[in-house]
């Protein structure tokens, strides 16, 4: 059970980035309450407006991402548990990985 949040938000990602928004929807529109509001959810469904074209939504969830709005603070990131330098590197590539990421969703978008 323990699980389960990270493998939804990771199907969520995999269909948002197979290019497959239908997919994206009915997997986001499944996900329970408590956890719409995790940052890491907020940036797909924001990927998902983008691809979409719901520039409005992509604008919304990109304001409620950048400035911390309505996230609930209880919501804590999603760790792995292993050593300080195998954590730093992963945050590191995540940093990295992302502004790819965030590159190719909007190249994506403005060419289909």
């Amino acid at each position: 059970p323990a699980i389960q949040p990270v493998w939804q938000i990771s199907r969520l990602a995999q269909s948002i980035q197979a290019g497959n928004p239908a997919r994206g929807l009915q997997i986001y529109g499944s996900l329970p309450e408590w956890l719409v509001n995790h940052p890491l959810v907020i940036r797909e469904s924001g990927k998902l407006a983008m691809i979409t074209g719901s520039w409005d939504t992509a604008l919304i969830q990109a304001s409620r991402l950048s400035w911390n709005l309505n996230i609930n603070p209880g919501l804590k990131e999603l760790h792995h548990t292993a050593s300080p330098e195998v954590t730093f590197n992963f945050k590191f590539m995540q940093f990295m990985l992302q502004f790819l990421d965030l590159r190719r969703v909007h190249s994506v978008s403005l060419f289909k």
